[in-house]
C-alpha cells in the first residue's frame, strides 16, 4: 500500500508560487504591498494546513482506490469493473436527480459512490466547509460536478449510457448492487486497466467510532479576543460520514479536516461570550453507534491599546492578480432596501432584493418565518411572505469552480400594539362656573411625497418607489395600497399625542400599471389622509419597416435589387408571396436601403415583395411587385438601377428617395389631423 506525504511537494509549490510571482511583478511594474507579520501568519496557516492534510492521508492508506476516470474506462459500455460495496441496502431513491439539485437523496447517492470507489471522500475546496480553503467532504447533498463524474463512471462500468444523470436505470443498477446477498458482482475485464488508488471509506461493523474535534489544535475551552482568528480540525476512527449539529447543521468529512483560518467577518465566526461546536460521526454500514465530541470557543473584547509608536516594517512587494485567475463571486443581500437589521410589524411582508457577481446561481435558506428559500436567479428581488417571528434571511451564490459568496440580513418582528387614547381626567367645576366655549382638539395633518412631488408620478416597470411623509398632531399611521391594509402601523405613540413627525417607507419591484398607495393618521381630533398615484411606463412598440420602390422592377434570377423604404435595420429581410411565402437573404445598407439577389429557383411571373423583421409576424401592411422574367431588361426606362452604380451615385439617388419618405411622412401626418 502506497503512502502518501504531501507535506514537502505542497510546500515546495507554496514556496515556488510565493518566489515566482513577485518575479513576474517586477517586470509589469505593477506591485501592491504585503507586511511582513501578514506574510508571517499565512506561511503558518499553511503549515497547519499540511500537518492536517498530512494526517488525514495517511489514516486513509488502508483499503484506497481510486474512482474510475475517462482514461481506464472504455466507452463500450461493457461491464469492465469488479464493483465491491458493504454498507446497506439502498432501496429509498425514487426520483431522477441530476446536476444542480440537491438533498437528502444526494447524500444517500454520494454515500454510495464513495464506498464503491466512483467518488473520493474529500476534495480541496478553496471555499472550505467554513468559506476558507481546506479539505471538505463530498457527502454533501449537493449534486455538482464531481458527483455528475462519479455517477457517468458508473454507469460506464455497469453497461448504461454515461450522461451522468440519477436515471431510473442507474436507480435499479445501485439497488441491485447494494440489496444482494452477496454485494460483489465480479465481471472480467476486456483489457487490463491500470488505476492508482486514491481514498475509499472503509466499513468496520467491529470497532466503535471515534471522532476529537479541535479549536486551535486546543480540546477547549478556547479564549479568544474579538478579531482573532479560529481554527478547526477533527480526527475520525471507524467513521465516513460526520454531521456538525450545532450551531449549524452541515454534513462534513467523515474522514478527518480541518478548516480556517475563521475571521470575524464570516457567519460562523463565535459570538461574544461562550460558543459550543459539537460533532456526531457514524460508519454508514452500523448507522446505530455514533461517536459525538465537541469543543468551546469563548470571545471577549479586546483591551484598547495605548498609542504608540510602532517600529516601521519592511514592505514586500507582491503582484496583482493575473487576469487568469477567476475572482471570487460576490452578492449583496438587502431587506426594504436596507443592509439590516431592520424592524417591521408582525404580519408584514419585506421586499428582498439581491444582485452578484461572478456566479452561475444562488440559492436561499431562512431562520425564522416566511416563505423565502430555494434556487434563485443571480439578481432579482422577491416577498419574503408573512414574517410572524425574528428571521434571519440567507442567500448563497457558488461560481463555477466552487467559490461561494454569502450575505445575511436579520429582520427584527414586533407585534402590533394598537392602545386607546387615554381616559381625560374629570374637572370639578365650582358653582356658577362662567360660560366656557367648547374645546376642541387639533385636527391632524399628514402630507406623502415622492421626490417633494404629490403625483401622479411614473416609473419605469419592475422599479422601486420611495415616499417620505410628515404629520402632525397625530398618534398612530398605517399604509394602505389600492385601498387594502399593507402596514396598520406606520407610526404608534401608544395614544400619546405627537405634535410632528416625519419618516420614509419603501416599495419595490413595481410592476402594475397603477398603484395608489394612501397614509391615514389618526389623533385627538380626528383622522387625515394623504395619497400619491404611481403608473408605470407602458414599453413602446417599434415601427415596422416600409418599402417606397425597389430597382430593377424587372429582372431575371441572379439579379441584385435594391429595395428603398424607411425602418431598416440589420434585422430586416426581404419575403416574396407573403410572410408565409419565400424568405431571401438580405443585405443591410441603410436606414433606408437593403438589397438582395433573386434566388435561382424564383419562377417566372410577378411576385408581391414584402419586408419584415426577423423573428416577427406582423406584415409592412404595403407591398410592391417584382417581375422575374426569362431574358433581362433592355437598360434605361425610370427610375431602375444598376447593380454596378458608383457609391455616389447610389447614395445620390438615396438621398433623393430619403426626401421623398419625409415629404410622404408629412401627408400622412396632415391626412391624419384633417381626419381627427
Amino acid at each position: 500500500m502506497k503512502k502518501f506525504n504531501i507535506g514537502v511537494d505542497f510546500l515546495t509549490i507554496v514556496l515556488f508560487l510565493t518566489l515566482a510571482v513577485p518575479v513576474g511583478a517586477q517586470t509589469t511594474g505593477q506591485a501592491t504591498t504585503l507586511s511582513a507579520v501578514s506574510l508571517q501568519n499565512q506561511i503558518s496557516n499553511l503549515l497547519q494546513q499540511i500537518q492536517s492534510l498530512q494526517a488525514q492521508l495517511n489514516s486513509l492508506q488502508e483499503g484506497t482506490e481510486l474512482a474510475p476516470s475517462e482514461e481506464n474506462i472504455p466507452s463500450s459500455g461493457t461491464l469492465v469493473k469488479t464493483i465491491s460495496y458493504s454498507g446497506p441496502c439502498i432501496n429509498n431513491l425514487v426520483r431522477e436527480i441530476r446536476r444542480g439539485l440537491g438533498g437528502t437523496d444526494v447524500k444517500i447517492l454520494q454515500t454510495f459512490l464513495i464506498q464503491t470507489g466512483y467518488l473520493a471522500p474529500v476534495s480541496f475546496d478553496s471555499g472550505g466547509f467554513f468559506g476558507v480553503p481546506g479539505f471538505s467532504s463530498n457527502v454533501t447533498g449537493w449534486f455538482g460536478p464531481l458527483t455528475e463524474k462519479a455517477v457517468q463512471n458508473f454507469q460506464r462500468d455497469t453497461g448504461l449510457f454515461p450522461n451522468g444523470i440519477l436515471t431510473f436505470a442507474t436507480i435499479a443498477k445501485i439497488k441491485e448492487i447494494s440489496c444482494s446477498t452477496n454485494a460483489t458482482q465480479p465481471q472480467t475485464p476486456t483489457q487490463p486497466q491500470t488505476q492508482t488508488p486514491t481514498p475509499t471509506p472503509t466499513s468496520n461493523t467491529n470497532s466503535s467510532p471515534f471522532v476529537d474535534i479541535k479549536a486551535n489544535n486546543s480540546d477547549g475551552p478556547v479564549t479568544l479576543t474579538s478579531g482573532q482568528t479560529l481554527w478547526f480540525t477533527w480526527t475520525n476512527k471507524n467513521t465516513n460520514q460526520c454531521d456538525l449539529g450545532a450551531p449549524f447543521n452541515s454534513g462534513v468529512s467523515g474522514f478527518g479536516g480541518s478548516a480556517g483560518p475563521i475571521g470575524p467577518t464570516h457567519p460562523f465566526y463565535p459570538k461574544e461570550g461562550s460558543t459550543t461546536y459539537s460533532i456526531k460521526c457514524f460508519n454508514t454500514a452500523n448507522p446505530s453507534q455514533v461517536a459525538t465530541d465537541s469543543v468551546t470557543v469563548n470571545v471577549s473584547l479586546p483591551q484598547i491599546p495605548i498609542p504608540y509608536d510602532p517600529p516601521s516594517i519592511p514592505q514586500i512587494p507582491i503582484p496583482n492578480i493575473p487576469p487568469s485567475i477567476q475572482p471570487a463571486p460576490t452578492v449583496d443581500l438587502k431587506a426594504n432596501g436596507s443592509d439590516g437589521p431592520i424592524n417591521v410589524i408582525a404580519g408584514s411582508p419585506v421586499t428582498l432584493s439581491w444582485t452578484s457577481t461572478g456566479a452561475t446561481g444562488c440559492s436561499g435558506s431562512r431562520v425564522g418565518s416566511g416563505t423565502w428559500g430555494g434556487s434563485l436567479p443571480i439578481s432579482g428581488s422577491r416577498d419574503s411572505g408573512s414574517l410572524t417571528s425574528n428571521t434571519t434571511i440567507l442567500i448563497s451564490c457558488p461560481n463555477s469552480i466552487g467559490q461561494v459568496a454569502n450575505d445575511k440580513v436579520t429582520i427584527n418582528v414586533t407585534a402590533p400594539t394598537l392602545l386607546p387614547p387615554p381616559s381625560i381626567p374629570q374637572i370639578p367645576i365650582p358653582n356658577n362656573p362662567p360660560a366656557i366655549g367648547p374645546v376642541t382638539a387639533p385636527a391632524p395633518t399628514v402630507n406623502l411625497t415622492y421626490n417633494g412631488s404629490h403625483g401622479p408620478i411614473t416609473i419605469t416597470s419592475g422599479s422601486s418607489v420611495n415616499f417620505n411623509w410628515s404629520a402632525t398632531n397625530i398618534y398612530s399611521c398605517q399604509i394602505f395600497r389600492d385601498g387594502v391594509l399593507y402596514n396598520n402601523s406606520v407610526y404608534n405613540s401608544n395614544g400619546i399625542n405627537t405634535p410632528s413627525y416625519s419618516g420614509t417607507f419603501f416599495f419595490g419591484n413595481v410592476t402594475a400599471p397603477t398603484t395608489t398607495y394612501t397614509m391615514t393618521c389618526a389623533g385627538p381630533g380626528g383622522s387625515a389622509s394623504s395619497s400619491i398615484t404611481v403608473n408605470v411606463a407602458a414599453t413602446p412598440q417599434a415601427q415596422a419597416p416600409t418599402i417606397s420602390f425597389i430597382s430593377p422592377s424587372s429582372a431575371t434570377v441572379g439579379t441584385t435589387v435594391f429595395v428603398y423604404g424607411s425602418n431598416f435595420n440589420q434585422f430586416t429581410f426581404v419575403f416574396l408571396d407573403g410572410v408565409a411565402g419565400q424568405s431571401l437573404a438580405t443585405t443591410y445598407v441603410s436606414p433606408t436601403t437593403i438589397k438582395f439577389v433573386i434566388p435561382s429557383n424564383t419562377s417566372i411571373g410577378t411576385h408581391n415583395l414584402f419586408v419584415n423583421e426577423k423573428g416577427s409576424s406582423f406584415p409592412t401592411g404595403n407591398s410592391v411587385i417584382l417581375n422575374v422574367v426569362t431574358t433581362p431588361q433592355p437598360p434605361g426606362g425610370g427610375t431602375e438601377l444598376e447593380d454596378d452604380q458608383s457609391p455616389t451615385e447610389i447614395l445620390r439617388i438615396e438621398s433623393a428617395v430619403n426626401g421623398l419618405a419625409s415629404v410622404l411622412q408629412a401627408l400622412q401626418n396632415i391626412l391624419n389631423a384633417l381626419g381627427q
